[in-house]
C-alpha cells in the first residue's frame, strides 16, 4: 500500500552539478521512453485521463484523486496522459510543486485500487520530477511511469505534444527540455492568465490550432514511429491539444481526448477496454 510509502528521496538527483549528471541518475532506475502491455489480459476495464494542470490557477483536478475510483467502479487501470501537474504555472516554487505532486499521486494510490501508468507531458517535465515518479515505481507495483507512449492491446497512449516537436517522435525529448528549463510565470502572468480564464478566451486558440481533422490525419501518420505493427492499431488516445475528442473514426483508427480540466473547457475521462492486438 501506499500509504505505507516514505517520502520520495529524491536529494541526490536534486543537487546533482548538470543536467546530464541528473539524467545519468534517474536513468539508472527511469523507463524506456515507451510502455508496451500487450500481455496484460483481454477483458480489462481502464480509465484514461490527461491535462488536469494540477497546481495551476483554475484547475479543476486536485480533486481527482477521490472521484476517481467512485465515478468507475468496474474499472481497475489508470492511463495518466499527460500535463497532469503543471510546474510552469504553480505558485509553489519548484520544491513545493514537487512535494505536493508527490502528496497527490499518493493519495491517487491510496484511493484507486488498480494500476496506475503515468506519462510524462511537457508542462510537468523535470529531471527532478522524474526522480519522483521513479521513487514511486520503486515502492509501488501498481505504478510505472514512461517518457512517450503506452501501447495495450489494439490502442496507443500517447502525449499529444509529438505535434509541437516537429512531427517527429526523436525529436521530444529536446522539446520537453526547454519546459524543464523554463522558470515559472510571474505573479503578473498568472493574474493575467486568470483573467483570460474568466473572460473564457483560452478555449479560442486550442480550437483554431488544433482542428480535430488535421490532429487526427497528423497522429495516424506517426503511428509507424511508435509501434512495430501499426496495422493493428484500432484506437488512439491522446492529450495535449485542450479539444475533447469523442471518438473520430480515420482509416480504421479511432481517435479518444478528453478534453482538459481547466475552467470552461470541455472535459471527460474516457472509459475503454483491453482489446486483443
Amino acid at each position: 500500500m501506499v500509504k505505507e510509502l516514505q517520502s520520495v528521496n529524491f536529494r541526490e538527483v536534486v543537487i546533482a552539478k548538470s543536467e546530464k549528471q541528473r539524467e545519468s541518475l534517474l536513468m539508472r532506475q527511469g523507463p524506456t521512453n515507451s510502455a508496451d502491455l500487450s500481455p496484460v489480459a483481454p477483458g480489462r476495464k481502464g480509465v484514461f485521463v490527461s491535462d488536469l494542470h494540477v497546481f495551476r490557477g483554475r484547475s479543476k483536478g486536485e480533486s481527482l484523486p477521490g472521484e476517481l475510483q467512485g465515478a468507475y467502479p468496474e474499472s481497475n487501470l489508470l492511463v495518466l496522459g499527460d500535463d497532469i501537474f503543471d510546474f510552469k504555472w504553480s505558485s509553489m516554487g519548484e520544491a513545493g510543486t514537487l512535494l505536493a505532486a508527490e502528496k497527490w499521486l499518493a493519495s491517487l494510490l491510496d484511493q484507486w485500487r488498480g494500476d496506475v501508468v503515468f506519462l510524462a507531458g511537457n508542462h510537468d517535465c523535470s529531471l527532478k520530477f522524474f526522480g519522483v515518479l521513479s521513487q514511486f515505481a520503486l515502492h509501488c507495483e501498481r505504478f510505472t511511469w514512461h517518457r512517450h507512449h503506452l501501447h495495450l492491446g489494439d490502442a496507443v497512449f500517447l502525449r499529444g505534444d509529438v505535434l509541437d516537436a516537429g512531427h517527429d517522435v526523436s525529436k521530444l525529448d529536446s522539446y520537453r527540455n526547454k519546459f524543464d528549463r523554463k522558470s515559472s510565470q510571474s505573479i503578473l502572468s498568472r493574474r493575467a492568465y486568470s483573467a483570460i480564464v474568466a473572460m473564457r478566451i483560452h478555449r479560442m486558440a486550442p480550437k483554431m490550432r488544433h482542428r480535430e481533422l488535421k490532429t487526427c490525419q497528423k497522429l495516424l501518420g506517426l503511428l509507424p514511429q511508435l509501434v512495430k505493427m501499426p496495422h493493428k492499431i484500432r484506437r488512439v488516445f491522446f492529450g495535449h491539444t485542450h479539444v475533447a475528442v469523442a471518438g473520430r473514426e480515420l482509416n480504421g483508427v479511432t481517435f479518444y481526448n478528453p478534453g482538459a480540466a481547466v475552467h470552461h473547457i470541455a472535459f471527460k475521462p474516457i472509459e475503454f477496454d483491453v482489446n486483443e492486438p
